[in-house]
């Protein structure tokens, strides 16, 4: 797959059947807004639906913060909106509608266009708008129609998977549709086997130098899975020095910079993070570059940086997370789960993100990097990246052909 290839979607099943790729599961109780621009499909959100007996007041409100968050695209031009209610028709219909009139009304007060509308239910989907019964019929049409489409096909040929919404179902996030890619699993024998090796380093790394030859040596041990070069599975021995990196928040914050921003930058901030000496007073040019590195360092660290991440380390990132995804005592997955949370969260899958968060804290409930994201996600906040057209998301990359 080339991934400055350009896919077509001619007909509203291949805009919805594009969708549930977007997010990674089928939506359910969701509202889903699709950005346009010049033609082109753009940034993708999901929220939950508001309940069905809100008032027009609260409708209104609802309706405000979902453009204020489309607006994010700058370069939008238009919106299409699915709503994916518990069902198609019956007492579910009517709200849709209603909603939908103060989504409209929002939508176009900010200049943008409404090109299209449908509600998807459980079995059936319709054309909001649409009149003619021969192609939109009353009682709906069969998502096979959107299952099956040309754009929907093409994507699942090319490699794309739907794991199940997350939080559904009693479904726990370890359970998600995690992708380890060609880095596998232990098996559970092996797993248990790292677990003294794993302490044994996460030891040294915590009572060692933080900063140095510490930070070089374990950065090195993960660059080359991160660059691509190392395409194999995961070794006990790998493994057990990974996740103790993961273990140690400065070293994990590093390893999680390095896999957005590179190595040399990773190196370059945790080195002046850890700095022990004082910079010379009267090397003012020195004491510059040194903040600037450690403010480069954050905005990796927070999603916030103009130039975006590299999205290709950063899926490998979480393919690699995948195969480091198993038990241990004292809270160990925690570490994973949160990371893997961190990236769900620069891609822009909110929902995705909360689910791993839930779980890193299910399993060790004062971890603070899962306590922070998970309330960045609470008030409504985005990573920059996913805000922007140029630095968002687009998918899984794969190497061209």
């Amino acid at each position: 797959m080339n991934p400055t290839e350009t896919l077509k979607a001619s007909r509203a099943e291949d805009v919805l059947g594009y969708v549930p790729h977007t997010l990674g599961y089928w939506p359910t109780n969701s509202l889903v807004c699709v950005t346009m621009s010049k033609g082109r499909l753009g940034a993708t959100l999901r929220v939950d639906l508001p309940p069905a007996d809100i008032s027009s007041f609260q409708a209104h409100s609802f309706s405000a913060r979902v453009v204020d968050y489309l607006l994010s695209d700058e370069r939008a031009d238009g919106v299409l909106i699915a709503i994916y209610p518990p069902a198609l028709l019956g007492p579910s219909w009517q709200p849709c509608m209603e909603l939908l009139e103060s989504l409209e009304c929002a939508v176009e007060g900010e200049g943008l266009v409404l090109r299209d509308a449908w509600v998807i239910g459980t079995d059936l989907w319709r054309n909001c708008y649409c009149q003619n019964h021969e192609c939109c019929p009353p009682q709906g049409r069969s998502l096979e129609d959107i299952r099956n489409s040309p754009l929907s096909a093409e994507l699942i040929y090319r490699g794309s998977a739907l794991g199940a919404a997350p939080g559904i179902n009693g479904q726990s996030a370890d359970e998600l549709s995690i992708q380890t890619g060609p880095f596998g699993r232990l098996s559970p024998q092996q797993a248990a086997a790292v677990l003294p090796e794993e302490n044994r380093l996460r030891e040294q790394l915590l009572h060692g130098p933080r900063g140095g030859a510490s930070a070089e040596a374990l950065l090195a041990q993960w660059e080359p899975f991160l660059s691509g070069e190392n395409r194999c599975e995961v070794s006990a021995s790998d493994a057990a020095a990974l996740r103790a990196g993961l273990s140690v928040p400065l070293f994990r914050d590093t390893i999680m910079v390095q896999a957005a921003g590179g190595l040399a930058l990773a190196l370059d901030g945790v080195q002046e993070i850890t700095r022990c000496e004082p910079l010379d007073v009267a090397a003012a040019d020195q004491r510059d570059s040194a903040q600037e590195t450690v403010d480069h360092y954050a905005e990796f660290l927070m999603g916030q940086s103009p130039a975006g991440p590299n999205w290709k380390r950063m899926d490998t990132f979480a393919e690699l997370l995948g195969a480091l995804l198993f038990d241990g005592p004292g809270g160990h997955k925690a570490p994973v789960l949160a990371v893997l949370g961190w990236i769900e969260w620069c891609r822009g899958r909110g929902s995705m993100a909360g689910a791993h968060l839930d779980a890193a804290l299910g399993h060790n409930p004062d971890y603070r990097l899962a306590e922070l994201l998970s309330e960045l996600i609470a008030r409504g906040h985005l990573s920059n990246w996913a805000r922007n057209r140029a630095t968002a998301w687009h998918g899984i990359q794969e190497d061209s052909a």
